[in-house]
């Protein structure tokens, strides 16, 4: 079974892969994405280094045209980016780990799916520490 994280974004706040990987590295986690990665033209798996070990998630980008699924609750956000995995948690780590960069320097709204979108930064570093952590110390 796959799990998805959703990011939405303003279209003028979507970062190109150097910016993004800029807001990771400013936020402390060991997690480097594709050097490859082409923001909007990229789909499918995107390899990423977690503490220097192979893994990743599955990528997709998105227009959002309409919001009435979630309450017109993402505020004009226009831009979709979805995070998808497996069941390894290393994955969720590198999505989590993506998607809160997003949050903090871009003024993203994640939410899993049925869940409502928060930009809650606080509460999606505290998860996302907990689990970085535990994959990092299994490594």
């Amino acid at each position: 079974m796959s799990n998805t994280i959703y990011a939405a974004l303003y279209s003028d706040k979507v970062p190109d892969r150097e910016a993004w990987q800029s807001a990771i590295n400013a936020l402390g986690f060991e997690l480097e994405l594709c050097k490859d990665l082409k923001v909007f033209e990229s789909s499918g798996f995107s390899p990423c280094l977690l503490v220097g070990t192979k893994t990743g998630f599955e990528l997709f980008f998105d227009a959002l045209e309409d919001d009435e699924e979630l309450g017109g609750s993402l505020e004009g956000r226009d831009r979709l980016i979805s995070f998808r995995w497996g069941g390894s948690l290393a994955e969720c780590a590198c999505a989590l780990v993506a998607s809160l960069a997003l949050v903090k320097e871009y003024g993203a709204l994640v939410w899993y799916d049925g869940e409502a979108p928060t930009g809650d930064y606080e509460m999606l570093k505290q998860a996302t520490e907990q689990l970085y952590n535990g994959v990092v110390s299994e490594m």
